[in-house]
């Protein structure tokens, strides 16, 4: 074998074992340093109250609008007086067609329900409504500030809003509203009589009535 023909030779195993390098340093790089991969597994929202309970009340709502925010009050007292023999239910209508920030926040209360926070942090997005009623475009740390606030662990929680992680749980519930025919948001329902004035004491003679049943 002649020196030029050795000389090539050496540099096609040099090249080969760099490449080696480069593929085995890239593989560690992933599978060690890289962020994995957040599940896409639908996790049931829990209901608020009596789990239990005979009379389950659903709210079809979007965190972004504003009578939905204007109805969460009256929720809130409903959910302390009858916690012990009313089941709450929270199903996401996001009304992404007015409501640019309504899926995101929609999909960060999701995340927060992987860490069995979802009631807490659905409470906090009513409570700092107004930040994403303002926010054309919600920055992703408003939603990051909310779960370091609740004590969830901030990587998980990026990680599971960052990758879209619970777009397909929203959706389901979408699709559960759209099916339902309603007329926007919020919308009730105590077991399976509609509620269309959610005024404190016409939602109480209702949930009272359910109950005697």
């Amino acid at each position: 074998m002649s020196k030029s023909e050795k000389g090539k030779t050496k540099g096609v195993v040099i090249a080969i074992a760099v490449l080696v390098v480069i593929v085995v340093a890239y593989a560690v790089y992933v599978n060690v340093f890289s962020t994995p991969k957040y599940p896409q597994a639908y996790i049931p929202k829990p209901y608020d109250g009596n789990s239990s309970a005979k009379v389950v009340i659903t709210e079809y709502s979007d965190y972004q609008c504003p009578a939905c925010g204007y109805a969460e009050p009256i929720l809130r007292t409903l959910r302390s007086e009858y916690q012990d023999s009313v089941a709450f239910r929270y199903v996401n209508f996001p009304l992404v067609n007015i409501h640019k920030n309504a899926f995101k926040a929609a999909e960060a209360a999701e995340c927060a329900n992987d860490q069995g926070k979802f009631w807490e942090y659905h409470d906090k997005l009513f409570e700092t409504q107004k930040a994403i009623q303002t926010d054309s475009l919600a920055d992703p740390k408003f939603y990051y500030n909310l779960a370091d606030s609740l004590g969830l662990d901030s990587s998980k929680f990026r990680q599971c809003l960052d990758s879209d992680a619970k777009k397909d749980t929203v959706m389901r519930d979408l699709q559960e509203s759209m099916g339902k025919n309603l007329k926007g948001t919020p919308s009730f329902f105590v077991n399976n009589v509609s509620v269309e004035d959610f005024g404190y004491e016409n939602f109480k003679n209702i949930i009272d009535q359910e109950l005697k049943k």
